[in-house]
């Protein structure tokens, strides 16, 4: 088996690596749920069938940390009708009005996810290489030394 001439400076890297990632892909991550927060809040419709007041459902959208996992947000519209119950899927699928006729779904939450998920993951992930990138650099484990 081939000597590998940097063994302790590459254990010191992955040793320090899981606080530095955590600490990037915290920030990154926050960012990409206030933006997508924000997004769906522009895409949710405003109705005043379901609503006690015009703008509930999009007011209500809205995240916090999930605390039962690390580095996790949960994303929920809470807006509830005059009798209590979540309008979101109402609005979300579509429902019947109070005169009975049909009102067809107007899609928002989840329309915005799915546009948002492909590029918030290709930004996590430079977020997690950039703090890779920038250990590697700090420690000099492949910079300026020899490499064979």
């Amino acid at each position: 088996m081939a000597s590998w001439k940097n063994r302790p400076k590459a254990s010191e890297l992955f040793k320090k690596l899981p606080p530095i990632l955590k600490q990037a892909m915290a920030v990154q991550l926050k960012s990409e749920v206030t933006g997508l927060v924000d997004a769906m809040r522009r895409a949710a419709p405003v109705s005043d069938d379901l609503e006690k007041t015009p703008g509930q459902f999009r007011d209500s959208i809205h995240e916090y940390e999930n605390p039962s996992r690390e580095l996790s947000y949960r994303i929920v519209a809470d807006a509830k009708d005059v009798k209590g119950a979540f309008i979101g899927p109402h609005i979300e699928f579509g429902h019947l009005a109070r005169d009975g006729s049909h009102v067809p779904p107007k899609p928002s939450f989840f329309p915005t996810y799915r546009a948002w998920k492909r590029p918030m993951r290709r930004r996590m992930n430079a977020a997690a290489r950039g703090a890779v990138k920038r250990l590697i650099g700090t420690i000099g484990l492949w910079g300026g030394e020899g490499n064979g």
